[in-house]
Parts: C-alpha cells; sequence; structure tokens
C-alpha cells in the first residue's frame, strides 16, 4: 500500500482543508489540518496517522478539565458511539479518536471521509456539543 496516495487522496477530496505532511517515519505517516464543526466553538486539529493496516484519526478539541461531571459524559458517549471514543489526554485536551483496519487505499481515502461526515450525525453531534461546550483555551 503506498501511503502517500492515500495522503495524496485525502488532501484532493477536502480542498477546504490546510494538511501539513511529517516524514513517513517506521511506516507511519502523519499529517493533520484544522477545521471547524457547526455547533462546536473550539478549532479543531485533526491528526491522521496512517499505516499499511491501520487508519487513526484524532479529533483535538480544546481543554478540558478531569472531573466526575465530564467523565461521566464522556463515558454515555461511548457508550453510545461505536466508530468514536472519547477521552481527556494527559495534557487535558479532549479528544475523540476514530479507527479503523484499512486494506486498500481507497479504504483508508473513504474512511477519512465517514469519519468526518459521522460529526455532522446528530447521535455524536449532540453529546459532542455538550461536552465541548465545557471546555477552555488556556
Amino acid at each position: 500500500m503506498n501511503l502517500e496516495n492515500i495522503y495524496q487522496g485525502i488532501k484532493n477530496q477536502w480542498l477546504n482543508l490546510k494538511f501539513e505532511r511529517d516524514e513517513e517515519k517506521d511506516g507511519v505517516l502523519r499529517f493533520e489540518a484544522s477545521a471547524n464543526l457547526g455547533g462546536v466553538e473550539d478549532d479543531i486539529l485533526i491528526t491522521i496517522y496512517v499505516t499499511n493496516e491501520i487508519m487513526s484519526i484524532d479529533f483535538i478539541f480544546d481543554y478540558l478539565d478531569s472531573n466526575i461531571d465530564a467523565f461521566k459524559e464522556i463515558n454515555e458517549f461511548n457508550e453510545r458511539n461505536l466508530f468514536y471514543k472519547a477521552y481527556i489526554r494527559h495534557d487535558n485536551f479532549f479528544v475523540l479518536n476514530y479507527h479503523t483496519p484499512i486494506f486498500h487505499e481507497e479504504q483508508a481515502i473513504n474512511e477519512f471521509r465517514l469519519a468526518m461526515l459521522g460529526m455532522t450525525e446528530e447521535q455524536v453531534l449532540k453529546p459532542l456539543i455538550s461536552i465541548t461546550n465545557k471546555t477552555y483555551k488556556k
């Protein structure tokens, strides 16, 4: 599988995003872009990791305090969403992760599209807005 073809395919389908690409290292290609999502005030950093076998996409939001209310909402979100997993990262950024095995380049390109569009579905967006309303910039 050619990881550069995956990067170019995603970049060509999402011309409204400005991607920055790192050098491929140890069989992993990493690239990222910033985006906005209607209803969510945070700017979202999208970080994509691709190997010959898996794709992982992190949607990184602003800071979120680690407290019982945040954990409760995140747990409820995770119970209701099979494709996305939410968590508070070690540096207190709120992250939504989407990951999938990949078998060919076109599938990887399509998975990125599905991850992006899936965030606009009500079952994802509504609880996501509730959580991100509690995030803040430092």
